[in-house]
C-alpha cells in the first residue's frame, strides 16, 4: 500500500498504473493541493486574475495601546506581520473562493478551514471623509448547512456576512482588525487534512516530507475525482513516501489492554506527551475530541488556551480524560507593571489533559508570573508546559523561569520543560534557548512547528532522559502538534 511505502521500496505496478491514469488536467475550479506556500499563493493569485472581476485591496485596521491611557490608536499603516489568516493586506474580489481562516461560531459550523465563495463586497462611506472602507464580505459557503443562523437563506444556501475579526499580534500592544479569510482556488497539502473532497488536482512535483502525498492524494472520494500533475513515474516513486521511522516503531508496539495503562511501569516503554497551542481551546476544542493522534496520547499539554478563571472544564472535556487549566489571570501578580498588564490582558493560558487511568499527576503554578503547569511522573518526572506571551520581555521571564528551575534542583527532580516561547530558535539560537543550554537543558525539536515554519515550540531536557520528538500536523491551528515520547529504560529518578 502506498500509506506504508518507505522511500527504500519499489512502487508496485498496480499503483503506478493507477496513479498514471490519474495523469490528467483538471478544472480550474477544482481545489488544487501544493506543497509550499509560493506555490498556493501564485495560483490563487494567478485565479484572481483570471476571473477579470475588480480586485480589491483590504489593508488590515491596525491600533496601538497607549501605555499610559489605554486608548487604542489608528496605526497609519499597518504593521508588516506574519499572522497566519489575518494578513497585512487580503486581496479578494467577487467570486473569489474563499476559505475561513478562524472559529467565528462552532455552533453554527462557521469554523476553520471551509470553504465558499465571495458573493458580495460591502464598501461603507464616509461622507465626512470623502472616503469609504470595506466593512464586510458575504460569503455563500459550499456547505448549506454552515450559517443556518447567521445566515440569510438564499436559493443556493446561506448568504453569511463575515465582519472584521479583532487579534493580539505577537508585538505589544499591537492589536489587528481584519477579514478571517483567504484566497481557496488552492491550499498546502497541509491544510487538507481532514477534508474529504469529490475533485482535486494535486501537484506532486515539489513534495519535501513523508506523508505529505498520501495526505493531498487521500482527500478525494474516488479515483475519478483525481488529477494529479507530475513528472512521470521519476514522481511517484520519489515523492510518494511514509516515514520509514514511524513504520519501525509502529511495529515494535506491544498490544497492551485499557487495564494496563499505568504510564509509569516498566512494562510500557513510553510516556507519550503532545504539546499543542490550540488558539482556543473553546474553538477547536470539536476537533481535538475526534482526532485519534491526540486522543492516543497519554497526556495533552496545550497553551493558549484562552480560559478565564470563571469557565468550567465542562465546556472544553473530552471523554475519558480529565482536565485542568490555569488562567492568565491567575499566572500573574502585580509585582511589576509588566505581569499586572499581563495579569488583566486577554487570552493565553495553559492545561492540561490526562488519561484517567494513567498514574499522572497535575499541578498548577499559581502567581509566579509564568503561565505554567506541572506534570509529575510516579518516577518524579515533572514535565512543565509554559506559555511566553510576545509581550512579555525576555529578561523579565528568564528571571521568573530561573526560579522555577531552582526550585526543582533543589528538590533533585528530573524535568522537561516545554511550551511556547515565542522564540524562533531557527533563526538564531536567542535568549531564552541561551540560557535554558546554561543550565545544562538541551532543546530537542529540530522541525518548524508552524505553518510559517517557525520553530517557537521548545521541548527542554535535563540529564539522560530519553527523549523523541515529532511533530504532528493539524489544520485546525498555525501550529502543528509536538510528540514527545519519552522512555522509562533508566531510573530516571536519579538523573
Amino acid at each position: 500500500m502506498m500509506r506504508k511505502r518507505t522511500d527504500d521500496e519499489p512502487i508496485s505496478d498496480t499503483a503506478l498504473k493507477m496513479l498514471r491514469e490519474c495523469e490528467r488536467e483538471g478544472k480550474s475550479e477544482d481545489l488544487h493541493v501544493f506543497s509550499t506556500n509560493k506555490e498556493v499563493d501564485l495560483h490563487n493569485q494567478d485565479m484572481l486574475k483570471y476571473l477579470q472581476n475588480e480586485i480589491i485591496e483590504i489593508p488590515a485596521k491596525d491600533f496601538k495601546k497607549d501605555k499610559t491611557s489605554g486608548k487604542m490608536t489608528p496605526l497609519s499603516v499597518p504593521i508588516s506581520s506574519q499572522i497566519v489568516g489575518l494578513p497585512t493586506i487580503l486581496l479578494m474580489s467577487e467570486d473569489a473562493r474563499v476559505m475561513l481562516t478562524r472559529n467565528i461560531d462552532v455552533q453554527d459550523a462557521l469554523v476553520n478551514g471551509i470553504m465558499g465563495t465571495v458573493h458580495q463586497i460591502k464598501e461603507k462611506n464616509y461622507a465626512e471623509k470623502s472616503k469609504s472602507e470595506i466593512s464586510a464580505v458575504v460569503v455563500l459557503f459550499d456547505n448549506k448547512k454552515v450559517g443556518r443562523s447567521a445566515g440569510k437563506l438564499s436559493e443556493k444556501g446561506n448568504l453569511v456576512t463575515i465582519e472584521r475579526i479583532e487579534e493580539e499580534l505577537r508585538k505589544s500592544g499591537t492589536t489587528r482588525f481584519q477579514f478571517p479569510l483567504k484566497l481557496a482556488w488552492a491550499c498546502t497539502a497541509h491544510k487538507v487534512q481532514g477534508m474529504t473532497l469529490d475533485r482535486v488536482v494535486v501537484d506532486l512535483k515539489k513534495v519535501f516530507s513523508p506523508g505529505q502525498a498520501y495526505v493531498a492524494l487521500s482527500r478525494v472520494t474516488s479515483k475519478g475525482g483525481l488529477h494529479l500533475k507530475s513528472n512521470g513515474t521519476v514522481t511517484f516513486e520519489k515523492k510518494i513516501f511514509a516515514d520509514k521511522e514511524v513504520g519501525d516503531k509502529i511495529k515494535s508496539m506491544k498490544t497492551f489492554s485499557e487495564g494496563n495503562l499505568n504510564v509509569s511501569s516498566r512494562d510500557l516503554s513510553d510516556l507519550r506527551v503532545i504539546l499543542f497551542n490550540v488558539q482556543r481551546l473553546l474553538y477547536n476544542i470539536k476537533q481535538m475530541k475526534t482526532d485519534q493522534r491526540f486522543l492516543s496520547a497519554d497526556a495533552i499539554m496545550v497553551t493558549e488556551t484562552w480560559l478565564t478563571p470563571d469557565d468550567t472544564c465542562d465546556a472544553v472535556h473530552i471523554e475519558s480524560l480529565r482536565f485542568s487549566h490555569q488562567s492568565r489571570y491567575d499566572s500573574y501578580t502585580n509585582s511589576s507593571d509588566v505581569t499586572s498588564k499581563l495579569k488583566e490582558s486577554a487570552g493565553g493560558g495553559v492545561g492540561i489533559y490526562v488519561k484517567e487511568k494513567c498514574h499522572l499527576e497535575t499541578k498548577t503554578l499559581h502567581h509566579t508570573d509564568i503561565e505554567g503547569m506541572a506534570l509529575k511522573t510516579e518516577d518524579k518526572l515533572q514535565i512543565i508546559v509554559i506559555y511566553r506571551p510576545q509581550a512579555y520581555p525576555i529578561p523579565l521571564f528568564v528571571e521568573r523561569l530561573s526560579d522555577i528551575i531552582s526550585i526543582l534542583n533543589e528538590n533533585n527532580e528530573p524535568c522537561i520543560i516545554l511550551g511556547d516561547f515565542n522564540e524562533n530558535i531557527l533563526q538564531n539560537n536567542g535568549k531564552i534557548h541561551s540560557f535554558m543550554t546554561s543550565r545544562n537543558f538541551r532543546q530537542v525539536v529540530t522541525s518548524a512547528t508552524t505553518e510559517n515554519g517557525t520553530l517557537i515550540d521548545h521541548v527542554y531536557v535535563t540529564g539522560n532522559i530519553d527523549v523523541t520528538t515529532k511533530i504532528i500536523p493539524t489544520y485546525y491551528s498555525d501550529h502543528e502538534a509536538v510528540l514527545v515520547c519519552v522512555k522509562f529504560q533508566n531510573d530516571i529518578s536519579k538523573i
